[in-house]
């Protein structure tokens, strides 16, 4: 009887003991087989290449020989545009280092001219002392002679004697005064008339400030031209370079494409 138990015992631990997921694997009678196969999924065909463009290769070939078509254009316009202004700055330069020379002539005309103008106004001013030194010695003459006469005469008094020797000396401070502003006009006149005299040779017959004034606007508006054309150049050649750069990239563009195609 005891060792009946103990093997019902052993029995029950040995099938406690089985794991569970070697029962799981037991197949379901009851569970639908499954005869559809997993579906695949068919990307579609993608156009995109490089650079990142969608659009076929054929067309971007097509819009890439445009650019560069255009870029040659452009580089020809370019081109021709320097080819031209170069042509006129070249032309144009002796006339130009010319018109330069001259214009630094004129300059001299106009301090020639400046300094005759200064000599004539001090030349001016030293007769204008001239006069009033002449005319103040004239009333000192006058004021002389009128005290001669009061002293000559007996019934003069002696009020009469001090107005006239009043007068006398007025007119003797006049003349003072004159001669002194006579000298520095003298000598203000003989300055400006030596500094005439060592530009003078600068101008020629009939150079007046009018004429020289017309002379020196030609010039200067022919010297701007000159240098508006040059910089005009610069320009056009920078654009031309420019134009060279962007030849050069659509051509090496229009090269990948057709590899590609290849």
């Amino acid at each position: 009887m005891k060792t009946a138990f103990c093997l019902l015992l052993l029995i029950g631990c040995a099938y406690a003991c089985t794991p569970l997921n070697k029962m799981d694997d037991q197949p379901n009678p009851n569970a639908e087989t499954s005869t559809t196969a997993p579906e695949t999924s068919t990307a579609p065909e993608s156009t995109t290449t490089a650079g990142g463009s969608d659009k076929p290769l054929a067309e971007q070939i097509t819009e890439a020989e445009t650019e560069k078509s255009n870029a040659e254009k452009a580089v020809r316009d370019a081109g021709a545009e320097v080819t031209e202004l170069t042509g006129k700055v070249d032309q144009g330069k002796a006339k130009y280092e010319e018109d330069k020379n001259k214009l630094v002539t004129v300059g001299k005309k106009e301090n020639a001219l400046q300094a005759k103008a200064e000599s004539d106004a001090a030349a001016e001013t030293e007769q204008k002392a001239k006069e009033t030194k002449a005319e103040a010695e004239t009333e000192l003459t006058k004021a002389n002679e009128k005290k001669t006469e009061v002293e000559a005469d007996a019934a003069a008094t002696e009020e009469q004697k001090k107005d006239a020797q009043n007068a006398v000396d007025e007119a003797q401070g006049k003349v003072d005064k004159a001669t002194t502003a006579l000298t520095g006009a003298e000598a203000a006149a003989s300055t400006k008339k030596q500094e005439f005299e060592n530009v003078k040779g600068d101008l020629a017959d009939g150079d007046t400030v009018d004429t020289v004034k017309a002379e020196k606007d030609t010039l200067e508006a022919d010297i701007k031209a000159h240098e508006a054309t040059v910089e005009k150049l610069t320009k056009a050649q920078e654009a031309k370079a420019k134009a060279e750069e962007e030849l050069g990239k659509a051509s090496e563009k229009l090269e990948e494409l057709k590899k590609k195609q290849q």
